[in-house]
């Protein structure tokens, strides 16, 4: 008996595909497909040219967003010659300063579409090395963070400089590594070591120890200038036994105060050259038995965020890291911006040169010499005439390299720029050294616990008890 087997048809199980469709990352010709407009519309809107209608731009914006199209910045890097990346270079990351530097530069580079690379020093060869490395072409952008040109070989920097050309944006932030063509952004560190000595002047104090930088640091003269400015203003002598140099650390802010304290010098306050220095301070003194601020007053400089939290929490100056952070990724950027803008930009046609056979009416006027009438000028005349006119008034694509809408310092006029912000309520102020564009910030006073007047009981004497 035969028996006929019907194939396919066992309903028992069910047989499906168990292949999953691979994930295809949206395209331009998706982008174009939903926004119902041409590839060509697409691009031209992506690179802000000024050849499209807001009605393609929106459509183009909304396309982007729902198809969450990402264009490929390495391949349109190339065509661009540009990367959308800042480099920011660093000499020491465990710094407690520098973070808060580098998260508000990395913030402001991001709301712009702009990533970050971040070095870190280790040496002078090793800065000379990221100089190379970063302007190879790798980044748009240079910001050096805490980096001094006394720290740093300057034969070799300026032999390096070359190679970067002139399509990098170079910022030097906080401290002045004196990068030919760089923005130099820092705190006026004078005015501000002057301003927290005048307070503790203020407060009775006569005597007091000043623990500075390193002497390769532009910043330990300016701070130490602003701890002698205070006292001669007050009459005071400036003893040089009461002034050491540090290296900035908490170890030698705790040695150089154990070294006073073993010495005998006679002081009422500490003024360190940088939080760090002022907290290894503080744990000198309570090593000797010695009460803050009843015994000995502290301040530093810096605000840095553990100076709150230290018991007692330190008087200090403040900097605004966040807003000087941003300033430097929005001065570095703009330079892109201008760069880029003057790369791609189209030469305007020159004017005709109008013959020697042309002569003037007596209104000034330009007049044809074959039919009498005034010469018109034709349009690229007019459009050459009015070329700085329109350099003024350009403005850039108003949605990133992501495709994302925004309003920022380069689309219609500096609208959040911090800078502008700081400028005009004057957090800073803006001036040119040899032709290098400088912004300086103001430091603010912050009392905290550290700090109170001189006690009733007088200062330390040499043998370390009470007057």
């Amino acid at each position: 008996m035969q028996t006929e087997v019907e194939i396919g048809t066992n309903t028992d199980t069910e047989i499906t595909d168990t292949k999953q469709p691979r994930y295809s990352r949206p395209t331009i010709y998706d982008v174009a497909r939903v926004a119902g407009v041409s590839t060509a519309s697409v691009s031209r809107t992506l690179s802000g040219h000024e050849n499209v209608s807001g009605y393609v731009k929106e459509r183009v914006r909304e396309a982007i967003a729902s198809t969450g199209y990402k264009p490929h910045l390495a391949a349109r890097g190339l065509v661009k010659r540009r990367t959308w990346l800042l480099g920011i270079i660093v000499p020491d990351i465990s710094n407690p300063f520098f973070p808060g530097l580098i998260k508000a530069i990395q913030y402001r580079a991001e709301q712009e579409g702009y990533g970050t690379l971040l070095s870190q020093v280790i040496g002078e060869t090793h800065f000379v090395n990221q100089l190379e490395l970063l302007g190879n072409g790798r980044v748009d952008g240079i910001i050096t963070v805490g980096l001094s040109v006394n720290q740093l070989n300057t034969d070799d920097v300026s032999q390096t400089l070359p190679y970067l050309g002139d399509d990098v944006s170079l910022v030097c932030l906080d401290r002045d590594s004196a990068l030919s063509g760089s923005t130099l952004i820092a705190v006026d560190h004078r005015a501000s070591a002057r301003m927290i000595v005048s307070y503790l002047i203020s407060s009775g104090h006569r005597d007091i120890l000043y623990i500075d930088g390193p002497e390769n640091l532009d910043l330990s003269t300016q701070r130490y200038l602003g701890y002698e400015d205070a006292l001669r203003d007050a009459g005071i002598e400036v003893r040089s036994e009461l002034i050491a140099k540090g290296d900035l650390s908490e170890a030698s802010g705790y040695s150089i105060t154990n070294q006073a304290l073993s010495n005998h010098f006679r002081f009422t306050a500490i003024f360190a050259a940088n939080d760090l220095m002022a907290i290894g301070a503080m744990s000198a003194l309570r090593s000797a038995g010695l009460a803050i601020p009843q015994d000995v007053s502290v301040a530093g400089f810096d605000d840095i965020t553990i100076a709150a939290y230290v018991s007692p929490a330190l008087t200090t100056i403040h900097q605004p890291v966040a807003m000087m952070g941003a300033v430097a990724a929005e001065v570095a950027i703009s330079g892109i911006e201008n760069i880029h803008r003057q790369r791609t930009e189209k030469p305007l046609k020159q004017p005709p040169e109008y013959t020697d056979q042309s002569t003037i009416d007596v209104q000034g006027k330009e007049i044809n010499p074959e039919d009498g009438k005034p010469q018109v000028k034709n349009k690229d005349t007019k459009k050459a005439l009015n070329h700085d006119v329109e350099l003024g008034e350009r403005r850039y694509n108003d949605i990133d390299h992501n495709g994302t809408p925004r309003t920022s310092i380069l689309h219609g006029g500096y609208i959040d720029s911090q800078l502008k912000y700081a400028l005009s309520n004057g957090d800073a102020y803006e001036t040119s050294n040899n032709g290098r564009r400088v912004i300086t910030f103001r430091g603010s006073l912050v009392i905290r616990g550290s700090t109170a007047a001189v006690s009733t009981s007088g200062a330390r004497n040499t043998s370390g008890a009470r007057n």
